[in-house]
């Protein structure tokens, strides 16, 4: 069954207007544990696919979390594995060593791609924010400067 988005967010405000204008995932689950729920369609409430799938989400999490402080310096953790929008795409997922996507040409540029990406999801959740303007100026300037080309991405597509 499929729900509409409208309808969705229009059950997500009326469960937040009854706790006081804050919406917790806990209050959304107990209200979709019902049948009658719009949301209910949208959990998996088979306990064993469930309880693989947080598994599998903890495993990410965990991999996301695996940081490096080198050469001693506590302040500054290096970040172990990353995940790249090519290996997702392409339907096998996972992560790759840092190390070795930045010692790659073709792999940083995919992560470089990435970044940018993120920083217009950044860019769009935020722009009513206008103390953050300078940011956005700044993260202008570094796009036009040192974004791949989309040639330059489309053949290492081809070659990934």
């Amino acid at each position: 069954m499929s729900v509409k988005k409208g309808i969705v967010i229009q059950e997500l405000k009326r469960i937040a207007s009854e706790h006081r204008g804050i919406l917790n995932a806990e209050d959304v689950v107990a209200e979709a544990q019902s049948p009658k729920s719009v949301l209910h369609p949208l959990f998996e409430w088979d306990d064993t696919i469930a309880a693989e799938q947080w598994r599998l989400f903890q495993a990410r999490q965990l991999i996301r979390v695996s940081v490096l402080y080198l050469d001693g310096n506590d302040e500054k953790p290096f970040k172990v594995f990353v995940s790249l929008s090519e290996d997702r795409y392409k339907g096998d997922g996972g992560y790759r060593q840092l190390e070795t996507v930045m010692s790659n040409k073709e792999l940083r540029l995919i992560l470089l791609q990435d970044a940018f990406n993120e920083m217009e999801l950044f860019r769009e959740k935020y722009y009513q924010l206008k103390e953050l303007s300078e940011v956005f100026t700044a993260m202008n300037k570094v796009k036009i400067k040192f974004a791949p080309k989309q040639e330059e991405m489309q053949k290492i597509a081809v070659k990934i």
